[in-house]
């Protein structure tokens, strides 16, 4: 089954992505604007579809489990 969660702490958020048997994790660490990322952002991810990409930078949870069909 394809998942994805966000871990959200005081210092920084984790988001996971199992999609296919592979996962993909990017994290965030918080600073003085907001948050920055210590990873590559989603859309570097080249074997992962448009869709699922575009879903997952829009962050809206119902197009993200639309996505992960």
């Amino acid at each position: 089954m394809n998942s994805f969660t966000r871990t959200i702490t005081s210092v920084g958020m984790t988001e996971a992505l199992v999609y296919k048997g592979n996962t993909y994790v990017k994290r965030y660490e918080k600073d003085d604007s907001g948050y920055h990322g210590l990873d590559k952002s989603w859309e570097y991810e080249t074997d992962l579809p448009d869709d699922v990409v575009e879903a997952l930078e829009d962050g809206d949870q119902l197009v993200i489990m639309d996505a992960l069909e």
